[in-house]
């Protein structure tokens, strides 16, 4: 029989638990009282308040469950969320919230609060923060307990499980104390049990917080901090950059914060909580209607998947991927209306080398862009081979001069060993005693050992175990563990600081791994021996500093962070890769591939490319596939076994190659289908709608309208980047908001030079004018050249007059011509009224396209009441003139140049948000710089030069022109030496004269058609494919940086200059003479017809002919999608190439070309291309017939465009039966 305390038993327990409640109700009740006596009551909806997890949880939850176990999985969460016990003095607080059910028997209940279907962002909202709760609130208690009685906060400062826990803000700060004091109550009510708690979780924290904030600080700074450059820049591409409206960043403008400024954020920021209440369909309802407040980040229409694996072991298979079943794949999603993209970073190239060490935050940052898509995003392949080893390429100080430390102490403890064997050997005779000599020395040495040595071998052992657990690929096959010499540690040391250089330009500062050419002048030479000669002798140093590291690492950081240090680009894909919201069977796949006779095929000479092999040795080397079989079996523990594909393969001639063994091709097919399988899977999964029932011309409207309530909030998000990333310029925001005040019913114009920051100011003038302006304001804003469409005359008019009738008229058939949309413009500005005012911002009217001639005559010159025009334009344009004939002198607001305090504010703050520093000597120099040439945009290029800059750097390496266009220039050479003068000249000339922009299928398309380009890629990357590599491009446009942004046309994404005096600059450095522009606009317009100037490239990826339309069919119903870059492209680029009679006989006299533009756009298309080929110099009077018949169906057309052919055979019946043949065969 068992015996029990009586203060165990249940008896006891209830009477400790009154006087315990009576307690708490009754100090809480007066806090209560006083709570309520300071602040007024709330509203309910006011306040969101999330209960602390109790501690009976799991019998309380059990007990709902079972009672509800017919409730969906919403009311099971909510169960799960309000079911808690709450004591006495909780519910007390929560009393305060619930005031609807004051006087009620259930008021103090909150797990009453009845069952209401919830969005699908609150309920992983919900499931976020009792993650989070659960596994941190006992953590965090004795942040904020710390041994006392009372809670301990820092100034200023709210405990983060209060007021901010994954996302939650908890706006009564009055309630808020009142829960802290629950928890001091809870501290007073069994102060020993807390106190213990509290005592061993202080022991628990002591032991593991040092190790674990130093390990994540290393891998911050040596796996995680390869991302830092890349998503600085990626950030900086959101809002840092300047005026130019083709871009998707503009110029910076400064900011201080005057009252009503300070103001507007503030209500903004108040609303944007409320906001995040709203569905997806609210929110953009609101966006159209003019809120442009309303947070809401659209997805990009792109299916992206990551492929990673060896680059060598696994390349048959990522080859055979890219070959066969991307280009179905890309087909298959372009077909339902988006784009899809297969990044493989390793395709193409023999190895992952480069001069700047920058491949792991470049396969990093393409991997976050792959998962921030839709459906599965990451795919690996293994085979039996270890990822090649990879250096860090930096780290953290105190981290590397422990390194040198340890290294330092073993040379010293060497050369105490050696003098006193030679003491021994001296003091003992050379003659007749070298046996006792010997045993001196011997003797002294153990004697040693037994008073030093034993951190000696506990180095050798934490050296060995290093080696075991070894992230590397190399040559050797274990640590060395023979004795080494001072002078090899010597060495070693000198070797570190060779390569490893001091950088205090970093915040913290760091030693940084110079660029491998720093050492090896010809890294970068034309000379194909010579630069292989350069990169076998970076690879030889990089070996021995990988084992370096390997020896002494473990013993000057720890075991772990050594092993984050040193782990390879594939470690850090696949850890990143499994890292999902939700699991990681939802997103990631594995294929695993098994050579089953490997080990007897070991002398061949392919097989060290399929399973790491000792040096010269026919056998495996033990330690390397250790870790990489350690490396699989984490990969199994994190992923289920329905997302694992292992097969099994025999070895062939030349290992596994799918063209001379049967076998493998088999197995490469097998690959191919499951691929394929489980991407189409998804991606039906995703598209949760069927094919459209609707009649064509129904659809065809429905689509046309969709367009532009796209390119309407890719204006708006715009809008909101740039504004929430505007830093200064009050003077002239203060001047415009008395201009806005004070506005006669006149357009204001903004104006300034290029690069003055024309964008942002706009964007931000959008954002205040709230403020300025009474009444519930409504406001458009159109950043010309944010869109490609946007820059037409008449879809810009277009897409303002859809917007203003679903603001203030409810839908509307808008016009197609330019003359009837500025009539429809005008009317529609008349719905303003005092309580909806409205206000337009047109930014970057310079920035207009030819098609009409950059007209802006449709700008009125007198506004109706309530209604405010503002545009910018540059100093330089014609634009302007025409403006300022439309108001008056006070309505213009000129941009003035940067202060010197200005320019000393931004780039503190840069700096400050960076991180970073800069020595005395080079901030001199970009003060100086600035200063010379004052604007916006300058400023922000130079900025992004001195990110190149370390503290170690040579001030004769430092360089900073001060005019903008020189500075383009210097930018561009240093390209050109990096990544290869032809591909950085084409790539620049392809950008510059596309039109709106160049995909990504475009670019490398093009640039694999170019021998020029192929050859001396060829030459410096030895490639293994004959297409051009997608990652040398990558490698390209991360050092371009925010000169080279993403935009939306044409249904889909292009890059383009973020600014166009780059465009200048290019076109002046590679494109100066017309015969050169001309050529280049002839492999466009020959690429866009699918004629390809080099028959012996290979078709890879199936982006070699642009169909004018993707179709399928699905229940006898077609559905098509128009390919609007071929349609635009073909005739604009055989336009500019003077290519007038292809035009004519491949467009404008081919029905079906005919008949897919006005289908997929509109009649009016063909009429401006029409326009555009006839010249004063070239009549041709069959174009003349043409479009006399195209106007005459003009209105027909435009309600069904499948009336084509009825509509030419009735206009041209005449000509058609009068028509005598001229040559034979001719009907």
């Amino acid at each position: 029989m068992e015996f029990v305390l009586r203060s165990q038993t249940a008896d006891a327990n209830r009477r400790k638990g009154l006087h315990v409640k009576l307690f708490r109700e009754h100090t809480v009740g007066a806090v209560v009282r006083r709570c309520v006596s300071v602040q007024k009551k709330k509203e309910y909806n006011d306040v969101l308040a999330f209960p602390p997890i109790a501690k009976g949880l799991s019998t309380n939850s059990q007990t709902q469950e079972g009672s509800c176990s017919s409730c969906n999985s919403s009311q099971k969460l909510q169960d799960l969320f309000f079911a808690p016990r709450i004591c006495g003095s909780q519910r007390t607080a929560y009393k305060l919230l619930d005031l609807k059910e004051v006087g009620s028997k259930t008021a103090d209940c909150h797990w009453n609060v009845p069952y209401k279907k919830v969005s699908e962002e609150a309920d992983l909202q919900i499931k976020t923060y009792l993650k989070h709760h659960l596994h941190n609130r006992h953590g965090k208690r004795t942040e904020y307990f710390g041994g006392g009685r009372t809670p301990l906060r820092d100034k200023g400062k709210e405990p983060p499980h209060t007021f901010k826990t994954e996302g939650f803000l908890l706006k009564d700060k009055q309630l808020t104390a009142l829960l802290d004091e629950e928890r001091h109550i809870n501290f007073l009510e069994n102060p020993q049990t807390e106190a213990n708690k509290l005592e061993r979780q202080a022991a628990q924290s002591e032991e593991t917080s040092s190790e674990h904030i130093s390990s994540s600080r290393r891998t911050a700074l040596s796996g995680a901090e390869v991302l830092s450059e890349s998503m600085i820049k990626s950030q900086a591409n959101h809002g840092i950059s300047s005026d130019n409206s083709n871009s998707n960043t503009r110029a910076i403008t400064t900011s201080s914060n005057p009252k009503e400024l300070a103001f507007s954020n503030q209500l903004v920021n108040e609303d944007s909580e409320c906001d995040n209440l709203l569905s997806d369909s609210d929110k953009i309802n609101k966006m159209l209607k003019g809120d442009i407040h309303m947070q809401y980040s659209p997805k990009k229409k792109r299916f992206m998947i990551y492929v990673c694996g060896g680059y060598s072991d696994t390349a048959p298979e990522r080859n055979t991927l890219m070959e066969k079943v991307y280009p179905q794949l890309y087909d298959y999603c372009k077909q339902r209306g988006y784009d899809f993209r297969l990044v493989d970073p390793r395709w193409g190239v023999q190895d992952g080398t480069s001069n700047s060490h920058n491949t792991a935050a470049l396969h990093l940052e393409m991997l976050r862009q792959c998962k921030d898509s839709e459906g599965p995003n990451f795919f690996l392949f293994t085979g039996q081979k270890r990822d090649i080893h990879s250096l860090p390429p930096s780290i953290l100080k105190e981290d590397f001069e422990a390194i040198l430390n340890i290294i330092e102490s073993k040379r010293l403890k060497a050369a105490k060993r050696k003098r006193l064997h030679l003491r021994a050997k001296d003091e003992a005779g050379l003659s007749l005693q070298s046996d006792a000599s010997v045993n001196n020395a011997e003797r002294i040495s153990s004697d040693l050992n037994k008073n030093e040595g034993s951190e000696d071998a506990s180095a050798l052992s934490n050296d060995s175990s290093v080696a075991h657990a070894s992230f590397s690929n190399g040559d050797v096959c274990s640590v060395a563990q023979t004795e080494k010499s001072g002078l090899d540690y010597e060495k070693e040391i000198a070797l570190l600081q060779l390569w490893y250089k001091l950088d205090e330009n970093s915040v913290p500062a760091i030693y940084r791994l110079v660029p491998i050419s720093t050492h090896n002048r010809d890294f970068h030479s034309k000379d194909p021996l010579r630069r292989q000669q350069s990169k076998n002798n970076w690879l030889s140093a990089s070996q021995k500093l990988h084992t370096i590291l390997q020896q002494n690492a473990s013993e000057a950081v720890g075991e772990e962070a050594a092993c984050a240090l040193l782990r390879t680009v594939l470690d850090c894909e696949v850890e990143q890769g499994l890292q999902t919201s939700g699991p990681p069977e939802g997103h990631c796949h594995w294929f695993k591939r098994t050579i089953t006779d490997i080990k007897y095929n070991l002398g061949s000479i392919k097989a060290s490319d399929y399973i790491d092999t000792l040096p010269a040795q026919p056998e495996i080397n033990q330690t390397l596939y250790a870790a990489h079989q350690k490396f699989m079996d984490n990969i199994h523990a994190k992923l289920r076994h329905t997302n694992i594909y292992e097969h099994n393969v025999g070895w062939g001639r030349d290992g596994v190659n799918s063209k001379v063994n049967s076998s493998h091709l088999y197995y490469t097919e097998r690959i191919c289908n499951d691929f394929q399988r489980i991407v189409i899977s998804h991606f039906n999964r995703f598209l949760s709608s069927g094919a459209c029932k609707d009649p064509p011309d129904v659809r065809r409207r429905d689509v046309c309208q969709n367009q532009v309530k796209e390119e309407i909030l890719e204006h708006i998000c715009h809008c909101q980047t740039l504004a929430g990333h505007c830093i200064g310029r009050e003077s002239v925001l203060i001047d415009l908001s008395e201009v806005i005040k004070n506005s006669q019913q006149k357009l204001i114009v903004l104006h300034g030079g290029k690069g003055c920051g024309k964008s942002t100011l706009m964007a931000k003038a959008a954002v205040l004018a709230s403020n300025w302006i009474p009444g519930k304001l409504k406001t458009i804003v159109r950043f010309v050249g944010t869109t490609g469409e946007s820059r037409n005359v008449r879809l810009l008019l277009q897409s303002l007059c859809f917007q203003l009738a679903e603001i203030y008229h409810g839908k509307a058939n808008l016009s197609e011509s330019l003359h009837a949309l500025m009539n429809e413009f005008i009317a529609l500005l008349e719905f303003a009224s005092e309580d909806s005012p409205l206000l337009i911002i047109l930014d970057g009217l310079d920035e207009l396209s030819e098609e009409h001639n950059t007209d802006v005559s449709w700008l009125p010159s007198t506004l109706p009441q309530h209604v405010y025009l503002i545009v910018s334009t540059s100093m330089e344009s014609s634009s302007l003139k025409i403006s300022e004939k439309l108001t008056i002198m006070s309505d213009t607001v000129h941009i003035t140049a940067l202060s010197p305090t200005e320019v000393t504010q931004i780039l503190r703050c840069w700096l400050e948000r960076d991180h970073r520093r800069l020595q005395a000597g080079q901030w001199r120099l970009i003060i100086e710089a600035c200063l010379a040439c004052p604007s916006p945009l300058y400023l922000q290029s130079a900025y992004q030069e001195t990110k190149q800059w370390a503290s170690f750097t040579s001030p004769d390496e430092i360089y900073l022109p001060a005019d903008l266009c020189k500075l383009y220039t210097s930018i561009l050479a240093r390209l050109e030496k990096e990544h290869g003068e032809q591909f950085v000249k084409k790539a620049a000339s392809f950008i510059t004269l596309s039109r709106n922009g160049i995909t990504l299928e475009e670019l490398v398309d093009l640039l694999s058609q170019d021998h020029g380009v192929m050859q001396e890629i060829q030459q410096s990357h030895g490639l293994t494919v004959s297409k051009f590599p997608f990652v040398l491009w990558a490698r390209l446009q991360h050092d371009l940086g925010n000169h080279l942004v993403e935009q939306k046309t044409d249904n889909t994404y292009v890059f383009n200059w973020a600014h166009s005096t780059l465009e200048l600059v290019c076109e002046e450095r590679y494109l100066k003479t017309r015969d050169v522009q001309i050529a280049l606009h002839a492999e466009y317009a020959r690429y866009y017809l699918g004629k390809r100037t080099s028959p012996d490239v290979s078709n890879a990826n199936g982006h070699g002919f642009q169909p004018l339309a993707w179709v399928v069919e699905k229940d006898s119903v077609k559905n098509y999608i128009f390919n609007i870059r071929q349609l635009h492209g073909v005739t604009y680029h055989l336009i500019k190439s003077n290519s007038i009679s292809t035009l004519v006989s491949e467009c404008l006299f081919n029905y079906e070309f005919l008949l897919h533009k006005a289908w997929g756009l509109s009649v009016v298309h063909l009429e401006e291309d029409i326009k555009a080929a006839l010249t004063p110099e070239k009549q041709l009077i069959d174009l003349d017939v043409l479009s006399e018949a195209l106007q005459l169906s003009k209105k027909v057309l435009l309600q069904d465009p499948c009336q084509l052919a009825s509509q030419l055979v009735g206009r041209l019946n005449q000509i058609i039966s009068t028509d005598i043949p001229v040559a034979p065969g001719n009907s």
